[in-house]
């Protein structure tokens, strides 16, 4: 949601000062740090924003409704964490949230959790990365997948 509306607040800008379009010209640039400032001074209303929304959406559910209070604490410091983590220019990126049975294990991208292997069982914690595609700031964690030959051969080798 804020990379889709900081690309089209970019558009407005260019089409606005008319620059080239290639969102390098100086002219923008100080806009988007201006509005990149503007958004950190006021985190703290987006902070409430974001949690209300939450809390309401969760409140609605009714597998949550009875441990809200339980789990509102983790619950605002997730909204928090993410709001400052999209608020950067670029903003950090998470991946492995669109996790897929057949997506390979990146032993630079994370660390196993119990099990390693040659794909991802489930993602425990996404890597983050400086900006898309950008460098790893932090390595998530993932389970591996047993490859099932393996799995079957140490079957057959405890069996001896």
């Amino acid at each position: 949601m804020a990379r889709s509306q900081r690309k089209c607040a970019l558009k407005v800008i260019n089409e606005y000062i008319g620059s080239n379009g290639d969102g390098q010209d100086l002219t923008v640039l100080e806009v988007m740090r201006t509005l990149t400032d503007a958004r950190k001074k006021n985190v703290e209303e987006l902070n409430k924003a974001f949690k209300k929304r939450v809390e309401t959406t969760l409140t609605k559910k009714t597998i949550y409704s009875q441990t809200l209070s339980d789990i509102k604490p983790y619950l605002d410091e997730c909204v928090e964490i993410c709001i400052l983590m999209n608020i950067q220019e670029p903003p950090l990126e998470l991946r492995g949230l669109m996790h897929t049975s057949f997506m390979s294990f990146d032993s630079s991208a994370f660390k196993p959790y119990t099990e390693s292997g040659k794909t991802i069982e489930y993602i425990v914690w996404p890597a983050i990365h400086l900006y898309l595609d950008g460098p790893i700031l932090c390595k998530g964690i993932a389970q591996g997948k047993r490859d099932s030959s393996n799995a079957h051969d140490e079957k057959r080798v405890q069996q001896l």
